[in-house]
């Protein structure tokens, strides 16, 4: 019998679906909301580091979920955080115009 430590969060149904594998994991609840959203941060690193080597949509949604997990995690609804995205688009833009800025000659 292998046994292989991972110590990061995971999805809700994801100890149930290792069972029902045929398999036994060990898991436990963090309790701490400081603990807990360390434990999304490296969760948000992990979930984008796939998306960018794999560039596979379905990674990116799994980003988007994390996301949403901070969201609540700081009592605040997704709508609220579109909304400050719309607003800092509103004023500095978002990317469709593909800018790569290279330089920048300072006048002061």
């Amino acid at each position: 019998m292998d046994k292989r430590i991972y110590n990061k969060l995971v999805r809700d149904r994801v100890p149930e679906a290792i069972v029902a594998g045929g398999d036994q994991c060990v898991h436990t609840v963090i309790d701490d909301d400081k603990a807990f959203l360390e434990a999304l941060d490296e969760k948000l690193d992990e979930e984008l580091v796939e998306y960018q080597i794999s560039k596979d949509v379905d990674k990116l949604a799994d980003v988007l979920e994390v996301i949403y997990a901070i969201c609540e995690a700081h009592d605040m609804q997704f709508q609220d955080l579109e909304k400050i995205r719309r607003d800092k688009r509103a004023l500095r833009g978002g990317f469709k115009k593909k800018f790569l800025l290279q330089e920048i000659h300072e006048t002061r």
